[in-house]
């Protein structure tokens, strides 16, 4: 140091000596060497040298701190003027706080550059020696709890993820040597394992413990459920049932109770309930794809013999044989007819049968657990014919009874006995009516019940306490009268003749047996001034005949012709009306004919008497 000093006065001393007049200079020296050149080439030049005092700094870093390798070091002497800058930076887990703060010494300081860097710099007024305040150690944050894990769903095992996972974080696979930032999105294809969620590292803090978290990987197996020989007791499942049962690793897969499907209901033909080879249940653990076989057991044969038979009568298709029918089946099952096994049966009947009912009646419903008959029988018909009387004539004044015979189909001793009554035409015969005897039933209608009767046809009803039977005989007129003339006709025809005057009035009634007959037509034609003919016809056949009132002063003679002659008190078809004048006092007559005349008149009367009892007029 004073040799430096001793060579600067030295040099500073020639420079002032040999520099030209008028020159002036100041010069520097810190220890180097300054060469001064002059500028001018006369005058004076002063040369003023000051010699600055040296000084030395040292710096005492705090703990968990270092040095960059490019800064200054540590501890510098023999300073003039600054110091080289010194860079220290925090270690691991260390920091700078914002407020970071070291006093400054004789003219050297400390800058905080940032979070992990600090500067001393400055020139010394003086030696300085300044100690550093160690950095600030960073905290360790909990562990996050928000990030979850979602195990993969398919057979890829590729659609892993993690949720929650935010920008302040980061994760990783426990195998992978890198972590890799959050997105505060769901971080999707991931592969089954285990992962680490932290919240990251920061200036003043350490990252945070690991959250762990496992992506299971998924896991499936399929299992298969046969049936042979029938099918499953629901009918709409049909073939092989597979389930898939699902899961992830370290599950245990297990059937529950519906996925097995139930069976040993419906057996196929000839089958009945069997076994599984292995017996699928809830409790076992399902490790691989599996299948279960349900097999249905072969049934032993059964049979039972159904016998038809038929009394009084046939089966529908004219046999009378029995008829058997085996029914064929196996152990268990319900054996029953089919509609076509059963024979149809009831409409052949043997004479004096009618369609009767089974013992049993047969069914497509009934089982059939034993050999079994079943027996139809035709009932007997129970009916009463009239075998003899019946359609028979009666003459009017013959004075004879009408006679029948009733039997009864079935039993015909019991006829007698289950006689109840007689009608006649609807109306109940008093027993003095009738007389009935033995022998099946004979039933005499006596003569005085006949005589009574209008002319025509009549029914007799014989009623039993289990059925009935009827007959039918015709009451005929007194033979030769006009009444048994029948004259089927549906026109009617006959002449009116005026003698000793020309009336044109007319008054008469056509008629037929036992009734008023209403044409339905009629038509007069003139013949002569005293002749007139009439013709009237009919909706239907009739026989008819017409009485015609007295026109006053003139008699009414009736002359028939045909079939009706002979016939005087009434005018028949064919016939003609003639009516003539009563003789008066001093009249030309022809007394045989008045007489005729009177006799005929009186004939009238008496038949229209005796009519009268049998008929009912009406005038028109």
């Amino acid at each position: 140091m004073k040799i430096k000093r001793i060579l600067s006065m030295t040099f500073a001393l020639v420079m002032l000596l040999g520099m030209a007049a008028g020159m002036s200079q100041t010069a520097y020296a810190e220890g180097n060497t300054t060469e001064i050149t002059p500028t001018k080439t006369s005058g004076t030049m002063t040369i003023t040298l000051t010699i600055a005092a040296a000084h030395s700094v040292t710096v005492t870093p705090g703990e968990h701190m270092t040095k960059t390798a490019d800064s200054g070091e540590a501890s510098q002497s023999n300073l003039s003027g600054a110091m080289a800058d010194v860079v220290y930076t925090a270690n691991e887990g260390y920091y700078f706080p914002t407020d970071y703060n070291v006093t400054a010494v004789n003219g050297i300081s400390v800058t905080r550059n940032s979070y992990t860097q600090i500067t001393v710099s400055g020139t010394p007024t003086a030696d300085a020696t300044i100690a550093l305040t160690a950095p600030t150690a960073k905290t360790t944050p909990d562990a996050p709890t928000t990030a979850a894990a979602a195990d993969c769903t398919t057979a890829d095992n590729n659609d892993g993820k993690l949720t929650g996972v935010t920008t302040a974080m980061e994760y990783k696979k426990s195998d992978a040597a890198d972590w890799t930032a959050g997105t505060d999105r769901d971080i999707t294809g991931l592969a089954p394992g285990t992962y680490y969620v932290r919240v990251k590292a920061t200036d003043t803090t350490l990252a945070s413990d690991n959250q762990e978290l496992t992506i299971k990987g998924f896991i499936s197996y399929t299992v298969t459920f046969k049936v042979v020989n029938g099918s499953w007791n629901d009918e709409a499942l049909t073939g092989e049932q597979t389930v898939t049962l699902t899961g992830h690793e370290g599950d245990t897969l297990k059937l529950a109770e519906n996925q097995i499907p139930a069976v040993g209901g419906k057996a196929a033909a000839n089958y009945k309930a069997g076994s599984w080879d292995t017996e699928p249940s809830t409790e076992t653990a399902i490790t691989a794809a599996t299948t279960y076989t349900y097999s249905y057991a072969a049934k032993d044969g059964i049979s039972q013999t159904v016998t038809f038979k038929v009394v009084n009568g046939s089966w529908d298709d004219g046999t009378a044989d029995d008829k058997t029918i085996t029914l064929i089946g196996h152990e268990g099952d319900i054996l029953k007819l089919t509609a076509d096994q059963i024979p149809a049966v009831g409409s052949k009947p043997a004479a004096n049968y009618q369609a009767g009912s089974w013992d049993v009646t047969p069914s497509t419903e009934s089982a059939i657990a034993t050999p079994t008959t079943f027996t139809y029988t035709y009932e007997a018909v129970i009916s009463y014919i009239t075998a003899s009387g019946d359609g028979q004539e009666y003459r009017i004044d013959s004075n004879g009874d009408l006679i029948f015979t009733i039997k009864r189909s079935v039993n015909d001793d019991l006829t007698f006995a289950n006689f109840r009554s007689a009608a006649l035409d609807g109306q109940t015969l008093g027993t003095g009516d009738y007389e009935t005897a033995q022998g099946s039933l004979i039933f005499t209608l006596k003569a005085a019940k006949a005589e009574a009767l209008s002319l025509g046809t009549h029914t007799l009803t014989f009623t039993f306490s289990d059925g009935t039977a009827t007959a039918t005989f015709t009451v005929r007129p007194v033979a030769g009268s006009f009444e048994d003339v029948a004259t089927p006709s549906k026109t009617f025809t006959f002449k009116k003749v005026w003698e000793g005057g020309s009336e044109k009035s007319i008054d008469f009634t056509l008629y037929k047996l036992g009734d008023t007959v209403y044409h339905h037509g009629f038509d007069k034609k003139i013949i002569s001034k005293t002749e007139w003919q009439y013709n009237a016809w009919f909706s239907e056949a009739v026989a008819c005949y017409v009485i015609e009132e007295p026109v006053e002063g003139y008699k009414t003679r009736y002359e028939n012709v045909g079939v009706y002659a002979g016939i005087t008190d009434r005018c028949c078809d064919g016939g003609t009306i003639v009516n003539y004048k009563v003789p008066k006092t001093g009249d030309e007559a022809d007394l045989t004919l008045w007489l005729g005349c009177v006799l005929a008149g009186l004939t009238i009367i008496s038949i229209a008497v005796y009519a009268g009892k049998r008929k009912k007029a009406h005038s028109r």
